[in-house]
C-alpha cells in the first residue's frame, strides 16, 4: 500500500536545496554504542552520529522499544523539513489526519509531511526501527487538538504520507560495478525534490578476491548503516574503518575515496544518498 505525497518546497525553510546540499563530515559510528532514554516513554534511542556529521541538518537513529505497554502512542506532529523511518523489526499501528490507517510492519519505509498529525501505537515487543529528521531536532506537537505553527495553514490540505511495503518485486540488480548488489527505492526522492534518496542495498553474492568495487567516489554525501553480515571499508586518509558489521554507521563525504575490497553473502544495508542524483567517479589506488 502506498500513496502519491504532495510535493511542496515551502517544507524546507533551512535553505538547502538538490543543488546545495548541506555539508557531512565523515563519522564512525561503532555498533555496541549504547542506546539511551529519549523524550518518548517506553523507548530507547541510539544516535548513529548525523547531527554531529551533518551539524545539526539532519539526525538519525534506531529507536527500540523497551516496555511495550509504555510505550509513548500520543497523537503528534513534527515542525521538520524531513521525516523517515523504516521498520526493520517488529510491526506497530499507524494512523494519521489524512484517514490513513494501517498496519506498518518489518521493511515498512515511511515518509510523513511536514505537520501531519499522526500517531503509532500496538507496538510490537520487538520493535525497532531506523529513523530520519532534518532539521536534527524537530519540535514535536503533542496532542490531536493542540494547535499547530502558523505554517501549517501554507502547506498543502491534501498531504499524505508514503508507505511502502517490501514485496520481491521491490528489488533490482545492480549493473556494471554495482552487480554485486540488489537494491530497493524507499521512495524518497520525489517528496524531497531530489533532495535525498534512501535505498536498501543487498549483497547478491559474496564479494572475495574479485577487486570489489575498486578505488571511487561519489559526488554526494552518503550515510550508511548495516544490520547485517560484514565488509571490507577503506578510505583514503583514516585508519580507523578497514571492516564495517551489522550495527556500524558511516558518514562518507562528497569526494572522500574509498574502497569496498570484500563482502559477505549476506551483507545489508540502509543507504542514505545526498542530494539523489550523483555521479561515481573511479579512483587510482592510493599512493
Amino acid at each position: 500500500m502506498s500513496s502519491v505525497p504532495v510535493k511542496h518546497s515551502e517544507q524546507w525553510r533551512n535553505g538547502w536545496t538538490a543543488d546545495k546540499p548541506p555539508l557531512l563530515d565523515y563519522n564512525f559510528i561503532p555498533d555496541g554504542t549504547p542506546y539511551v532514554l529519549g523524550p518518548q516513554a517506553g523507548f530507547h534511542y541510539r544516535e548513529l552520529g548525523v547531527t554531529q556529521s551533518s551539524r545539526g541538518t539532519l539526525s538519525a537513529q534506531l529507536v527500540r522499544v523497551i516496555k511495550p505497554e509504555a510505550a509513548f502512542s500520543d497523537w503528534r506532529a513534527y515542525d521538520a523539513d524531513f521525516h523517515f523511518f523504516y521498520i526493520w523489526k517488529g510491526h506497530c499501528r499507524m494512523e494519521n489526519e489524512a484517514g490513513q490507517s494501517m498496519k506498518l510492519e518489518r521493511g515498512v519505509a515511511a515518509w510523513q509531511p511536514a505537520l501531519l498529525r499522526h500517531r503509532l501505537y500496538d507496538f510490537s515487543p520487538d520493535f525497532e526501527m531506523f529513523e530520519m529528521f532534518g532539521p536534527s531536532f524537530p519540535a514535536m506537537i503533542v496532542g490531536r487538538n493542540t494547535p499547530l505553527p502558523e505554517r501549517a495553514k501554507t502547506l498543502p490540505a491534501g498531504r499524505k504520507g508514503q508507505y511502502l511495503f517490501e514485496t520481491p518485486e521491490s528489488f533490482v540488480q545492480g549493473a556494471g560495478p554495482r552487480k554485486f548488489f540488489i537494491y530497493r527505492d524507499l521512495g524518497t526522492r520525489i517528496p524531497t525534490e531530489g533532495r535525498i534518496h534512501i535505498h536498501i542495498v543487498h549483497a547478491s553474492q559474496a564479494m572475495i578476491g574479485t577487486g570489489g568495487t575498486g578505488w571511487h567516489h561519489h559526488t554526494m554525501r552518503q550515510l550508511f548503516w548495516v544490520f547485517d553480515g560484514s565488509a571490507g571499508f577503506t578510505i583514503n586518509g583514516f585508519k580507523d574503518v578497514r571492516r564495517v558489521k551489522a550495527g556500524d554507521a558511516v558518514c562518507v563525504s562528497a569526494g572522500q575515496v574509498h574502497d569496498v575490497p570484500d563482502m559477505d553473502a549476506d551483507y545489508k544495508l540502509i543507504e542514505v544518498c545526498i542530494p539523489a542524483d550523483y555521479e561515481t567517479i573511479d579512483d587510482k589506488v592510493p599512493a
